[in-house]
């Protein structure tokens, strides 16, 4: 998100342009004809996840190997690579997916595996970007792509899972996902790693408008325009990139007393960043939800993320947005 709205700052993306105007590849292809806006904010009619990890464990010809050579050197996990070239199979598994017509709202991280393409069109790589531009200037040693390949210590890093359907380890300083594994652990929607103080420095950095400590990471104005919601008539909550309130009580990824003009994201793994701008409030919640297995549902069920935001907000003399 914030190398696309640095990006965007340039005026090498047009929110409601076409894709293939970003990746020709896409011509002809329909997905070629959605809208940055419609990717970003999850209604450009693709389906929510693919799991590519199992049709490469099914593939005969081996997608796997326990040692890296010539052509299979992609790190997955430790002592696990795949071979460079299902890179393209993943990609053309996206392309030929079923594509519904655009305008509902369904979550997909489909869409982020193209941005990944859209930035290396521009030559930018995330991981170096996200090290030379955000993290290194600002000081956020925590912060970055493979923190074991640089240098954090294993127990500094919380586990995220006993992993016995594709990895068979624990994964502990590699990425959960598994299509962002499969990726080298680098992805536009996976893989960034942080400590709760380095976050919380990311997100004040969103509240002060895109600058802090005198640097500045996005634009103002685009910031204010993706943290808005993308389709303010329609029934989908979500701005560009960032998740926004939901339009009914008691649902969504924040509790009742969030402003509407607040915007964060909520992680799969148990974690949640949120910034309120009406009650100057930024709110980190990290956790490790889905060990020893994915299956753990109590963070869930307890709302803990939303209930200690509620008492946060409470104390704050917030009241509901409905």
């Amino acid at each position: 998100g914030n190398a696309l709205m640095h990006m965007a700052g340039f005026g090498l993306l047009e929110e409601d342009g076409q894709v293939h105007n970003l990746l020709p590849r896409l011509n002809g292809h329909p997905l070629g004809t959605r809208s940055p806006r419609e990717l970003l904010s999850h209604q450009a009619g693709l389906a929510s996840w693919i799991p590519f990890y199992r049709s490469a464990l099914e593939d005969t010809t081996g997608a796997f190997c326990d040692a890296p050579d010539t052509s299979c050197h992609v790190p997955v996990s430790p002592g696990m690579f795949m071979e460079e070239a299902y890179l393209d199979t993943i990609w053309n598994t996206i392309l030929n997916s079923e594509l519904d017509a655009p305008g509902d709202y369904r979550y997909s991280d489909l869409g982020f595996y193209m941005w990944d393409k859209v930035l290396s069109t521009w030559g930018m790589n995330i991981e170096n970007w996200v090290a030379n531009h955000v993290a290194g200037p600002m000081g956020w040693q925590s912060m970055g792509y493979r923190p074991l390949q640089n240098g954090v210590p294993l127990e500094r890093i919380a586990p995220s899972e006993w992993d016995r359907e594709f990895r068979e380890r624990e994964v502990r300083g590699t990425v959960h996902d598994p299509g962002a594994a499969m990726m080298g652990g680098v992805a536009c929607h996976a893989g960034l790693f942080s400590n709760a103080y380095d976050l919380a420095e990311l997100a004040e950095t969103w509240r002060r408008g895109g600058v802090f400590k005198g640097i500045r990471i996005v634009p103002k104005d685009v910031l204010g325009q993706w943290t808005s919601r993308a389709f303010a008539d329609g029934d989908n909550r979500r701005g560009l990139a960032f998740d926004k309130p939901a339009l009914e009580p008691d649902s969504g990824p924040t509790c009742d007393l969030a402003s509407w003009e607040s915007f964060g994201h909520s992680g799969f793994t148990g974690t949640l960043v949120w910034v309120d701008p009406t009650y100057d409030l930024v709110y980190v919640f990290l956790s490790n939800r889905t060990y020893p297995d994915a299956s753990n549902k109590t963070l869930l069920r307890l709302d803990t993320r939303t209930e200690i935001q509620r008492v946060v907000l409470e104390h704050l003399g917030a009241t509901s947005r409905f």
